[in-house]
């Protein structure tokens, strides 16, 4: 009997999921159902429509309590797992200055641009008497409850777990920034008993580490070394002298192969990272499981080449079988050298997994195994269900297992190219004939080349899995790449060339590090091309990514079952005809998830409609952004901005503070002055939002900020306007904004400069009167001959709300603006525990003696001052306009996420 050749076999349908894979994933809602990272309503949504989807296998009393059960299991650990109050800090970390500590390592994680992470645990002060560490004299000063991450710029060594580390640092409470949608870091770091933080560079503090390290790390540190020095014995700095400390890699593209085989950023750009990114290729130089499955093809291929040299060998055990023993071990040596994130370790539980069925005779499902890898990790680590290289990992898979039955959906030329034949039926429901295979496998033979199949089916894999991330990747990033098809050239020579050399050479570095040398010159060389394409592609301006909405997560889960919806069609028509139960369950799938990403559709008009004024002082840590919002439109005055070049304010606070269920747009982006701290947060804004006016006080920025700046404006075509004293600003139907300082240099007299600078504004809107009715004054960084000016101008300065100028900071003429605004309160931006105390006690004591209550972001979070819209009926018609303001925080006065109000 002729049996087809593989590429002419049907691909069968994706198998209907099983009753104990449901319950696994309805104890995986159960786990996300709670705050901080969870939402409730939509995690018991998601298991309920999964129960109806199920349809016949969940049916039976019996099953509907086990599955409710596995449910409840899920949210039972969520809530044992909650993170309890912020512990008291002890008397000796809570002075705000450096002090003697020493704890032992718990964890040490490189990150980009020369830094490492270190988690210390039993941290106790060195060298101080007790009564300083708050305890009786003769007693031990007591510990910091929980854990403290050490970030550590450019360290001249390495501590390794189980080593104790003393150092002179200040000890702050880990404190993250608080804003509605936005991410608290502080919430993931309690999750994982994380509660205080400190910060070194180089030598400073005088750090000294006691212990023996581990062999395995020795060993480890041992690899990592010898291969910086092979890498560097081509153009090194050091030209690989061995007496010196590990060197940096010679060329960018150099540090990318410890981070591909150890999983080690240190040498890394972050704005090398970023490039990679923005092209869709970050899974590319992550520890995957992509990179895993190619290291098991090694010893696979090892294997293989064993069996042609001695043939004997398959009569003891069959061929695959062989393999896939021998693909283990390098596996499972990747995950160790990769120091076992939970994705690797996702992906090595699947391989394991899988290969236990294949030795029993048991075909592999990729689903199963992934279901079973990810509930393995969170039953270990319950917190795992929060790393969101894990969540990417696990949707990446969950991708390429929906690639087969949504091919369905792909005109059948396609599927005839990449080999994506799927069952299907003729006009009267019966199965294609015998002649159809054979036309098909003709197309096939003359369509199909292996270039042509390889194309098609990874750029359809690809796809699908882009369409399975982008809800977790728009609400986390709020970008979704488009470049996804450079995967199709990098992804073969990454893991083809990169990946298997760069193991030779690192293995060999100990032993041979000239032969290492050369082996991981050619291995970075994919990486050379992959810079240089990016950078191209980053210069002519092709790279950006637009910013997205960040969907709401009932819209997240609507597009997840609007996917499972379309498998569920699918698969019932490649598997016979279509039962009326199984078109019932996929309608309503399709409805419900219809509804859940319209549903949001709603607040979004509700919010757009709204015609209440609001003003949004965020929280961007020590730094200013104030966003204003009067329904038909938006403006964002300073974005905040540090001197980090791998925590970018404006993508990691603003953005997604602005795009919480909105639309990317804004009116008018606007810079008080170019100091770091108001304007390199607004670059990212500019870059990547719908902006309809840039404007600025004329100064021109200066440095990296003025260069980022410049480029910029010129790929967007934006042109940056002049606002000057005397400029009314039309925002709505009698709301506007009063420019009040500086003067154009013409008619200034003496010169403003640097904060004296700084833009003035006046939100001003009309009263029911006719008469103009101040509602918000921000002044910057105004200076004391800037407010000098303001007072001596006689213009009205009265507002309801004001900002306080440069944070809070010190300014003998205080009092007078103070007397001239009057306001009914005012708000400061600053960070928390900054190193100038903003506000200053000069400032919280002319506020106190006048009886103005002061919101302060680093103990609110972000506050916002609303004015809802009062409307009268008259002769002349409806009259509408602001009523009196009501400021609401974002963080209780216990420091809490909260709603308090004001």
């Amino acid at each position: 009997m002729h049996q087809p050749s593989p590429q002419s076999l049907p691909i069968p349908p994706l198998p209907p999921l099983l009753f104990r894979q449901a319950c696994l994933l309805a104890a995986l809602a159960g786990l996300a159902a709670l705050p901080p990272h969870g939402e409730p309503v939509w995690a018991v949504t998601a298991a309920v429509l999964l129960w109806l989807g199920m349809g016949a296998r969940a049916r039976g009393l019996a099953r509907v309590a086990v599955y409710a059960l596995c449910f409840g299991a899920g949210l039972g650990a969520a809530w044992l797992r909650q993170p309890g109050p912020p512990p008291q800090t002890p008397a000796w970390a809570d002075t705000g200055r450096p002090v003697r500590f020493g704890g032992t390592v718990a964890e040490c994680t490189p990150t980009t641009d020369g830094r490492i992470r270190l988690l210390l645990r039993d941290v106790r002060p060195e060298g101080a008497p007790a009564e300083d560490g708050g305890n009786e004299p003769g007693q031990e000063a007591a510990a910091l409850p929980g854990l403290l991450a050490l970030s550590w710029q450019n360290p001249p060594l390495r501590p390794a777990p189980g080593t104790r580390l003393s150092v002179t640092a200040a000890v702050s409470p880990m404190r993250g920034l608080a804003n509605p949608g936005g991410d608290d870091s502080a919430a993931f770091w309690a999750s994982r008993d994380v509660r205080f933080r400190a910060w070194t560079t180089h030598a400073k503090g005088a750090p000294r580490v006691e212990g023996v390290p581990s062999a395995g790390w020795t060993f480890r540190e041992t690899l990592r070394t010898a291969m910086l020095r092979a890498i560097a014995l081509h153009g090194g700095p050091g030209d690989g002298d061995a007496a010196a400390p590990a060197p940096e890699p010679p060329t960018p593209a150099g540090a990318f192969l410890p981070a591909l085989v150890l999983g080690d950023r240190f040498h890394l750009d972050s704005r090398d990272l970023d490039l990679v990114a923005r092209a869709s290729l970050i899974h590319a130089i992550a520890l995957s499981g992509m990179h895993l499955c190619a290291a098991a093809a090694l010893g696979a291929g090892v294997a293989l080449l064993a069996g042609r040299m001695a043939p004997g060998v398959y009569l003891r055990i069959p061929r695959r079988k062989l393999a896939l023993a021998c693909s283990l071990p390098p596996a499972l040596a990747y995950v160790w050298l990769g120091g076992a994130p939970p994705s690797l370790v996702r992906a090595a539980l699947m391989l394991v997994f899988w290969a236990w069925l294949y030795w029993r005779g048991r075909p592999q499902v990729l689903l199963d195994g992934l279901l079973w890898a990810v509930c393995a990790i969170v039953l270990f680590d319950p917190g795992a269900a929060d790393d969101l290289s894990l969540q990417l990992s696990a949707c990446a898979v969950a991708g390429i297992a929906l690639a087969r039955p949504l091919a369905a959906l792909l005109p059948r030329r396609l599927r005839e190219m990449g080999g994506l034949i799927i069952h299907e039926e003729d006009g009267d429901g019966s199965a294609a004939t015998a002649t159809g295979g054979r036309a098909a496998r003709r197309a096939g033979r003359r369509w199909r080349s292996r270039f042509v199949v390889y194309a098609t089916r990874t750029l359809w894999v690809t796809l699908c899995i882009q369409l399975t991330l982008l809800p977790l990747s728009a609400r986390v990033f709020g970008t979704s790449s488009p470049w996804f098809a450079l995967n199709l050239l990098f992804l073969p020579l990454i893991d083809g060339v990169a990946l298997p050399l760069g193991l030779a050479g690192m293995a060999l570095a100990p032993a041979a590090p000239d032969l290492a040398g050369w082996l991981l010159l050619a291995a970075r060389w994919p990486f050379d091309l992959l810079l240089v394409s990016l950078r191209w592609l980053d210069g002519a301006g092709l790279l950006g990514n637009p910013q997205l909405l960040r969907p709401h997560p009932a819209a997240m889960l609507g597009l997840w079952v609007l996917l499972g919806a379309a498998v569920l069609h699918v698969s019932g028509h490649a598997s016979g005809p279509v039962s009326v139960g199984t078109r019932r369950r996929a309608a309503l799938l399709l409805a419900a998830g219809a509804l859940l990403v319209l549903g949001p559709a709603w607040p979004r008009y509700a919010a757009a409609t709204d015609p209440a004024v609001r003003l949004a002082v965020l929280d961007v840590g020590q730094g200013q952004s104030v966003a204003l919002d009067w329904g038909a439109g938006r403006m964002l005055v300073d974005g905040g901005g540090t001197a980090s070049r791998s925590w970018d304010t404006g993508r990691r606070v603003v953005a997604p503070a602005l795009t919480g269920n909105r639309p990317p747009r804004l009116d008018a982006v606007v810079w008080s002055h170019p100091d770091r701290d108001h304007l390199r947060g607004l670059l990212y804004v500019i870059d990547t939002f719908a902006v309809r006016q840039v404007a600025g006080n004329g100064d021109a920025a200066r440095g990296e900020d003025g260069a980022r700046l410049a480029a910029i404006l010129r790929r967007t075509g934006h042109h940056e306007e002049r606002w000057h004293a005397g400029q009314r600003i039309p925002l709505a139907d009698g709301l506007e904004l009063e420019v009040l300082h500086p003067p154009l240099p013409e008619a200034a007299g003496a010169a403003f400069d640097g904060n004296d600078a700084s833009l003035v504004l006046r939100l001003t809107a009309r009263d029911g009167h006719g008469a103009r009715r101040g509602l918000a004054l921000l002044p910057g960084d105004a200076g004391d001959p800037a407010i000098r000016a303001l007072l001596d101008s006689g213009a009205d300065l009265s507002a309801e709300v004001l900002v306080l100028p440069h944070h809070g900071g010190r300014r003998k003429l205080l009092p007078r603006l103070l007397d001239a605004v009057r306001p009914a309160v005012a708000l400061a931006s600053a960070g928390y525990r900054n190193r100038w105390g903003f506000p200053v006690a000069d400032t919280r004591a002319a506020l106190a003696q006048r009886g103005i209550p002061l919101l302060v972001t680093a103990e609110s979070g972000q506050v916002l001052a609303r004015w809802d819209s009062i409307v009268t009926s008259g002769a002349a018609g409806a009259t509408a306009w602001p009523g009196p303001a009501t400021v609401t925080t974002a963080r209780d006065g216990d420091g809490d996420d909260a709603d308090g109000g004001q």
